[in-house]
């Protein structure tokens, strides 16, 4: 939807092009942006665990029927650290990816 600029459910073109999905936490009082991935980064002093966020989140909402595709502004940002996140290699395509 976002290169199109067509909804793949219902053939709509106003979409809405969200830049930062809303994360509020435990408390609605304070928002900030929502990331996808939280990586491990080692462990603390007293043995806790260290982790850090990684790929923020933006979106596209088709404003007809509501379907939303999320996408990572930063995918770059997200690394396999060995515990949250892996990385899987599946077979070789011979088309283009979409």
């Amino acid at each position: 939807m976002r290169k199109t600029g067509i909804c793949t459910k219902c053939s709509g073109n106003q979409l809405l092009h969200i830049g930062a999905v809303a994360d509020t936490g435990e408390s609605d009082t304070v928002m900030r942006p929502m990331y996808l991935a939280m990586l491990f980064t080692g462990h603390g002093f007293f043995g806790d665990e260290k982790t850090r966020r990684a790929g923020k989140l933006t979106a596209v909402v088709c404003k007809g029927c509501g379907f939303t595709e999320l996408y990572v502004l930063d995918p770059e940002s997200i690394a396999p650290d060995g515990k949250y996140v892996t990385e899987i290699s599946g077979p070789k395509s011979s088309t283009p990816h979409r």
